[in-house]
């Protein structure tokens, strides 16, 4: 709008009005009393003064009027968003650089062409229902229109325009603003195929994904981790607690410290294994990875993205794999006792064989006195069959095999029983033998090998008593065996039993329920009775104690007949 000057403006206003005034004249006006002339003129100037003043404030609200158009149609224009003004039938108006730039066209191709040629041909009932809507919603009362479709230019380039639209006072027309969210939209597609495929990764490789909304205490779990976690399939957000409900009060200790740890900002990330409880099916061991993914204004954990997977196998590996090298420890240790049994066994012989010289020789001398010559000649029976161990013990070290002759099972029992009681009497043992069957058939075997077995069993039975028993009583019963051509021997003591353990086995090397004991005995005994084609085992006494049982085959010679 063209600035003028005031002054010039006040004398354009003095000529119409005195043309006014001519055409207006009355000649009655002019007989008035001269008297009244001064006060008309002050009445005059008064009012001519009043009048230019109001002249200022008129240019100046023009002014300002001006400017005011002015920078609302830079504002117009030139806003980030795109304006249009549309009449009654959606034609084009007016409209800003903005929407040129969305709609790709020139105000001049736009202005009295109507937006639904740019709209696509699917979506124009929800166009036509926007329009409808805009032209009814009133700016006053905070209403307005929206819509999202998709706009195509003249070279064929569609975009997707958010559209709001109120009606512009009490006009027919309406101002319509369009917001491209093409680039969102592509964005927002993105992530979401971005997050599938990380998903998709996660789970291909077993893992489970779950991310926990620490300020509403939500947790998002992937059905992978609804799976690993034994969680139900109703719903998908739920509290942590529901997650550490299933960890057992030792590892949710741990597992909540390093939790804690993250909340209190001590650390940003934290890696847990822990076992896991899952209804209907078995417990299984878990290991978590987290991190921290975003922080409140305050500093404070957000958002916690965590992977855990099943570590349950590498667990029963990394146990296995510590069983074998146990096992291994255990044959290299077995491997050095066969060495120091077969020096022990060199080593000892000398000095027995002294013994039983020496023995001969006082059986020769006291030959005509009955109760020394007795001792003398049991003190020559333990020190030959002491030597008979000690290289029965290098030959087992070594693995050889020895000849086996066809034994009485009963007279094997006598003999050992007599032994025992020599070495143990004044320990009040009671040893019985009713159960032995005087019908039982010999079997092949190695006598001082099979004795060996019997002593150690008794022997153990004797031990297993101390020192809460007072009188030791050991039960040795033989009758023939379930299967056919064997005999089962049993040998029952009333002391303390085994171990309670399912881990323990009795009959493995170097385990032992005695304080002191070397975990052999047994060990050697299982070897002995296998190597003879029978079995060993144990089984609890009802009345307290232990059973020991073991079978052998009968004599090939007495089946034969």
């Amino acid at each position: 709008m063209e600035n003028r000057d005031p002054s010039s403006t006040a004398t354009e206003l003095r000529q119409r009005a005195e043309q006014a005034a001519l055409r207006q004249h009355d000649p009655d006006e002019f007989s008035a009393n001269q008297a009244d002339l001064p006060g008309l003129l002050h009445e005059l100037r008064v009012q001519k003064i009043e009048l230019q003043m109001q002249n200022t404030e008129l240019y100046k609200s023009r002014e300002e009027t001006t400017s005011a158009l002015r920078h609302f149609a830079e504002l117009y224009d030139f806003s980030p968003v795109g304006y249009l003004t549309l009449d009654s039938d959606g034609v084009v108006q007016r409209s800003n650089v903005a929407a040129e730039v969305i709609l790709e066209a020139s105000s001049s191709e736009l202005n009295g062409l109507h937006l639904k040629s740019f709209v696509w041909p699917e979506q124009l009932p929800v166009f036509r229902s926007f329009i409808d809507d805009a032209a009814q919603a009133d700016p006053v009362q905070t209403q307005s229109a929206s819509c999202d479709v998709d706009l195509v230019n003249k070279d064929g380039l569609v975009r997707t325009v958010h559209m709001n639209g109120h009606r512009i006072g009490k006009h027919s027309e309406c101002c319509v603003t369009m917001t491209d969210t093409s680039d969102l939209m592509r964005a927002e597609e993105d992530l979401k195929l971005s997050e599938m495929r990380w998903q998709f990764a996660m789970e291909s490789r077993g893992d489970a994904m779950w991310d926990w909304d620490v300020e509403k205490d939500e947790l998002y779990l992937t059905d992978a981790a609804k799976e690993l976690f034994g969680l139900p399939e109703t719903g998908s957000k739920r509290p942590i607690a529901d997650l550490m409900a299933r960890v057992p009060d030792d590892d949710r200790i741990e597992a909540q410290g390093k939790i804690d740890d993250i909340i209190f900002g001590k650390s940003t990330e934290w890696i847990s294994e822990c076992r896991l409880s899952r209804p209907l099916e078995e417990s299984c061991w878990v290991t978590t990875y987290g991190r921290v993914m975003t922080r409140t204004t305050n500093g404070s954990p957000k958002r916690i993205v965590n992977i855990s997977h099943d570590a349950t196998g590498r667990r029963l590996r990394e146990a296995e794999t510590g069983r074998q090298r146990e096992l291994v420890a255990h044959q290299g240790r077995l491997v050095l006792l066969g060495e120091m049994a077969s020096a022990l066994a060199h080593e000892i012989n000398q000095p027995l064989t002294a013994i039983s010289g020496f023995a001969a020789s006082c059986a020769r001398l006291v030959a005509k006195i009955p109760e020394p010559l007795e001792l003398t000649r049991a003190i020559e029976e333990q020190a030959i069959r002491a030597g008979e161990i000690a290289w029965r013990m290098r030959a087992f070290a070594r693995r050889q095999r020895h000849g086996r002759v066809p034994l009485s099972i009963d007279e094997l029992i006598v003999g050992v029983t007599k032994w025992i009681y020599m070495d143990s009497e004044y320990l009040n043992v009671t040893i019985d033998t009713t159960g032995v069957s005087s019908t039982l058939l010999e079997v092949d075997g190695d006598r001082v090998e099979l004795e060996q077995v019997l002593v150690n069993l008794v022997r153990n039975g004797i031990e297993a008593g101390l020192p809460n028993v007072k009188i030791q009583r050991i039960a040795i019963a033989g009758q023939p065996g379930v299967q056919a051509g064997e005999i089962e021997i049993t040998v029952t003591d009333w002391g303390r039993g085994l171990p309670n353990d399912t881990d323990f086995d009795a009959f493995k090397p170097f385990t032992s329920s005695k304080e002191l004991g070397l975990g052999l005995g047994l060990t050697i005994c299982f070897s002995i009775i296998e190597g003879h084609g029978g079995h060993l085992w144990a089984t609890p006494n009802p009345e307290g104690g232990t059973v020991f049982h073991f079978t052998l085959p009968e004599s090939g010679e007495r089946n034969s007949g």
